[in-house]
C-alpha cells in the first residue's frame, strides 16, 4: 500500500491476543481478563490526548475556545449544543486518518453543522464521567457520537477503564457493570430522545455489546452500523469530509506473501459467486474514482497467543514453517477464535519464541506465539434506489441495528 496521506479512513481494525494453560487460582496471579475476554487486540493501551473542536460553554463563565477535560469536571457545566462526538482514539499514520477525518466531519460537514462538539476521552468512564458533568443549555442530550475503531468479533477498540485492556467487548462491560463502574446519569442530562451513536466498523453485527453500551449509559437507545463506516475527504484537507457505509468483500494471506492480483480475483470470484463486481478491474484502484465506485484496501491482522507448559518435557521444539503451523493447529482456545473470525492457521505467518511467562510470584516454560495476516479486499460503498452513494443515517434499519439495555 502506498505511504502518505490518505482521503480514505475506515473504522477498522482486528487483533487477537488470548493465553492457554493459565492456571486462575495461581498465587498472585490477576490475569483472569485474558481468560474472560479471549480476544484483545494486540497492542499496548494508549494514553490519548485530550482535545474539544469547541469549548462548552460552564455555567457562569463566559464562553471561551480552549481544551475541555475529560471526567475532571468539577461541578456540572452547560454545553451549547445537544449534539457530541467523543472521539475515541488517534490516527497512528496518514494510510488512515480515521479521527482526523471523523474531527472535520462532525465539526463542519454533518447535520449539526457546528452545533456538533468533538471531544477526545480515554475510556468509556471518562465518557460516562464527561456527560455526568456536563449537560446542554437547552435539554437533555440528543445524539451522542463515539467515533472508534472496531470489529463484529472483538468489539471496540477503546479501553473500559485506564486500568483495562484496549479492547471492549459484552462480556467485559457487563463484568464492569457487575462491579458498579457505572452508575446512573442525572435525568436532566438524559431523556428517552437521546441516543447514542457508535462510528465503528460492523459494531452494529454484535447486539450483545449494544445492550451493554446501553446498560452502561443510562438505558439510552444504542445505533451501530452493520458495514464499514468511512469518512472521506473531498480533496484537500481545507474541504469537505463525507460520511458513508460500505460493504466489504475479502480475502487473507500470509504477511510478506502476495499472490499477484490475478489469483486474489480468482479467489474473490470463487469466495463471493454471486457478485457480480469485475475484480480485476476493482483491484487497480486504490482509491475511488467517483462517489460510489468500489477499490483496494488492506487491512494486517495480529496475534499473540502465549501456551503455558508445567511439563518441561512437553515442550514442543518446532523448527520449520510446517511444524510451526502444526503446532499453532494443536492450540484448541487459539483455533477456536481463529474460527470464529472465518479464519485459518495458515493464513498466517507464524514465530514461535520460547519464554519464562511470570505466573505469580514464579514464572513458568511458554511459548509465545506471533501471527500476522493480510486482508486484501474490496471496499463497495452502499447506494440508494437511485444509485447515489448512501449517506451515514443511524435512523436508516436497513443499515443500522438498534438496541436498548432490555432488548
Amino acid at each position: 500500500m502506498p505511504q502518505g496521506v490518505s482521503d480514505l479512513a475506515v473504522g477498522f481494525d482486528l487483533g487477537i491476543e488470548g493465553i492457554s494453560g493459565l492456571q486462575a487460582n495461581a498465587p498472585g496471579n490477576d490475569l483472569g481478563w485474558l481468560l474472560l475476554s479471549g480476544v484483545l487486540l494486540a497492542v499496548l493501551a494508549v494514553v490519548f490526548r485530550k482535545r474539544v473542536s469547541r469549548v462548552f460553554l460552564f455555567v457562569a463563565v463566559v464562553a471561551t475556545f480552549g481544551l475541555a477535560s475529560c471526567g475532571q469536571a468539577p461541578a456540572v457545566a452547560v454545553a451549547d449544543s445537544d449534539h457530541i462526538a467523543f472521539l475515541l482514539g488517534e490516527d497512528h499514520s496518514g494510510h488512515n486518518p480515521y479521527f482526523s477525518n471523523a474531527g472535520v466531519y462532525f465539526h463542519r460537514d454533518s447535520l449539526a453543522k457546528n452545533g456538533m462538539q468533538v471531544q477526545s476521552c480515554p475510556n468509556l468512564q471518562a465518557v460516562y464521567q464527561f456527560l455526568a458533568t456536563h449537560r446542554p443549555a437547552n435539554g437533555p442530550w440528543q445524539e451522542i457520537h463515539l467515533v472508534v475503531h472496531s470489529n463484529e468479533w472483538t468489539g471496540l477498540r477503546v479501553p473500559i477503564a485506564a486500568d483495562c485492556p484496549d479492547r471492549t467487548n459484552a462480556a467485559l462491560l457487563e463484568a464492569a457493570l457487575e462491579k458498579g463502574e457505572f452508575g446512573k446519569l442525572p435525568p436532566t442530562h438524559i431523556a428517552a430522545t437521546t441516543c447514542m451513536i457508535i462510528d465503528g466498523c460492523n459494531a452494529g453485527q454484535d447486539t450483545a455489546l449494544l445492550r451493554a453500551i446501553s446498560h452502561s449509559f443510562g438505558g439510552m437507545t444504542v445505533h451501530a452500523a452493520r458495514y464499514f463506516n468511512i469518512f472521506e475527504k473531498q480533496g484537500n484537507f481545507s474541504q469537505s469530509v463525507q460520511h458513508y457505509l460500505a460493504d466489504y468483500q475479502y480475502v487473507v494471506f500470509p504477511s510478506n506473501t502476495f499472490p499477484g492480483n490475478a489469483s486474489i480475483a480468482r479467489q474473490l470470484a470463487a469466495k463471493y459467486p454471486g457478485d457480480t463486481t469485475d475484480w480485476a478491474a476493482t483491484l487497480q484502484r486504490l482509491k475511488p474514482r467517483f462517489a460510489g465506485d468500489s477499490y483496494v484496501y488492506c487491512f494486517s491482522i495480529p496475534v499473540h497467543w502465549t501456551t503455558l507448559y508445567n511439563d518441561l518435557s512437553k515442550e514442543p521444539t518446532p523448527q520449520t514453517t510446517a511444524e510451526k503451523l502444526e503446532w499453532v493447529q494443536t492450540q484448541p482456545e487459539l483455533m477456536h477464535q481463529l474460527a470464529a473470525m472465518h479464519l485459518r492457521a495458515e493464513d498466517f505467518r507464524w514465530t514461535l519464541t520460547a519464554v519464562d511467562y511470570p505466573n505469580g510470584k514464579t514464572t513458568q516454560p511458554a511459548f509465545r506465539a506471533e501471527g500476522w495476516a493480510k486482508i486484501y479486499g474490496i471496499v463497495q460503498p452502499i447506494k440508494n434506489a437511485a444509485g447515489d452513494l448512501a449517506q451515514a443515517d443511524y435512523a436508516d434499519g436497513r443499515y443500522y441495528a438498534v438496541a436498548t439495555a432490555n432488548n
